[in-house]
């Protein structure tokens, strides 16, 4: 019986307010990620080499497996968006070299699962610059451009993890 007016008391609380939700905690500083979304209009993951997505796939070039999908093949200049509401924890134009740079974005979801978006071969465009670490983004925010890797295509690789 005390279980039951528990669960009663916890309800009551949060629909009267009296309990705040995981997106006022300083576990989502961000807010929660409530929709998902591709980072860029057109999704299209057959390269002019492979022909396919070599998601999972083992390179030898890199010396190990190929964790995203690679998208947005000859699109240089094309505006990142972010994939979802969430937390900017990396964001550096040089993160991989003479590849461009790297964006990652924390998200916490309703259930409090906590993945993170990673956009890589990403450049500052003329109108868009790299967010800043720690700053909140929203679905569809603007976070860079596809860059032009020197060792392919201009692509962007895009992961969630």
């Amino acid at each position: 019986m005390k279980r039951l007016w528990f669960i009663v008391w916890i309800v009551a609380s949060v629909l009267t307010g009296s309990i705040t939700l995981a997106q006022n905690t300083p576990f989502a500083p961000c807010g929660i990620a409530d929709d998902i979304a591709y980072p860029i209009e057109s999704i299209n993951t057959r390269t002019l080499n492979r022909g396919f997505d070599d998601f999972g796939l083992y390179r030898a070039r890199w010396e190990g497996y190929h964790t995203g999908i690679d998208v947005g093949f000859f699109q240089a200049g094309t505006v990142i968006r972010a994939a979802a509401r969430g937390r900017v924890t990396l964001a550096d134009p040089t993160e991989w070299d003479e590849q461009r740079g790297v964006v990652v974005i924390e998200h916490i979801f309703p259930d409090n699962a906590r993945y993170y978006t990673l956009y890589g071969h990403v450049e500052e465009g003329i109108d868009v610059l790299l967010p800043s670490v720690d700053t909140c983004v929203e679905l569809g925010d603007p976070i860079g451009v596809i860059g032009a890797p020197t060792l392919s295509a201009p692509h962007l690789h895009f992961e969630i993890r």
